[in-house]
């Protein structure tokens, strides 16, 4: 569980894209193993269907 940036309170996310967003939004950007993890999850995910 996470604090959105407006601090309204806790937002469950999941997956790629939100593991990415709270990378960014955690001021933890750049994190270049993480990102790229990312990415190939996102591909692997567009190659499976």
């Amino acid at each position: 569980m996470i604090h959105d940036s407006s601090d309204a309170g806790p937002v469950e996310r999941s997956g790629a894209r939100d593991d990415l967003m709270q990378m960014v939004l955690g001021g933890l950007w750049p994190v270049e193993a993480h990102v790229e993890t990312l990415l190939d999850r996102l591909e692997a995910g567009r190659t499976a269907r």
